[in-house]
């Protein structure tokens, strides 16, 4: 069954081809979504950099000043939102690339509207859904603003007193980010402590591993995760975070 549209659901468009990027603006705002557009990497970044919380992103492969990949790849690794693909290249290497990056769906040109309009409406229903199965926040606790890792039991706890319960190298990677006075571990390190290895495989698996620690912090908390991703340096906890001393 197809997913109605729903109004007011922020969308961010990246696709260089000016008349193309104005037809499918036009065609999204129609059907009730909010349209932010971008044509180029640059801009892409300064639509985020704005703070707007979105949705979905629609991102050409075949970008004039970055690959389209690598902007799918920071949005995955640095935000909540779902990633279409679009582009008139669609050969296997291309599509197992996108993939790799986390991509959520690969449409090839000439695109059919319809299509992409089904698409967007799926994933921002699903959006939808998870959201209202969060359980409120709690209220903030007064003169708090630190998030504290338990090893054990593997639980981190937010600032305003939610508790999330982490997987092994969830905790593995958050304690990474207590031992370190400003939050920052290069890639590097990560990879090692992690995994013992740096091969691609082990780079995906980190990746993925980062991806799923931000949705959960974001989902348990109402707000954007605390990770910020320097793309192919490292990773930063940009919030205040301690860890009980008997797991140091």
């Amino acid at each position: 069954m197809a997913h109605a549209p729903m109004p007011d659901i922020p969308i961010l468009l990246v696709e260089d081809d000016l008349d193309l990027c104005e037809v499918l603006s036009e065609y999204l705002e129609l059907h009730g979504y909010q349209v932010t557009t971008a044509n180029s990497g640059r801009d892409f970044y300064r639509a985020l950099d704005l703070g707007h919380a979105f949705q979905v992103a629609i991102i050409d492969l075949g970008l004039p000043d970055q690959p389209g990949q690598v902007l799918a790849e920071y949005a995955r690794q640095n935000t909540a939102m779902s990633v279409v693909i679009i582009t008139a290249n669609d050969a296997l290497d291309n599509r197992i690339g996108a993939f790799q990056s986390g991509v959520d769906l690969f449409i090839a040109k000439p695109l059919d509207t319809r299509e992409l309009l089904a698409a967007v409406s799926a994933m921002a229903a699903r959006y939808s859904e998870r959201q209202a199965l969060q359980p409120a926040n709690p209220p903030a606790l007064p003169g708090t603003g630190v998030w504290r890792l338990k090893r054990p039991p593997r639980q981190l706890i937010s600032p305003a007193g939610g508790v999330m319960t982490l997987t092994q190298r969830e905790s593995d990677i958050v304690a990474l980010f207590a031992r370190v006075k400003d939050g920052h571990v290069e890639r590097q390190a990560m990879l090692q402590a992690i995994y013992n290895r740096e091969d691609r495989a082990a780079q995906r698996a980190l990746d993925n591993l980062i991806r799923r620690l931000r949705v959960k912090l974001e989902a348990a908390t109402g707000h954007p995760a605390p990770i910020v991703t320097a793309y192919g340096q490292g990773h930063t906890f940009s919030e205040p975070l301690v860890m009980d001393s008997a797991a140091k």
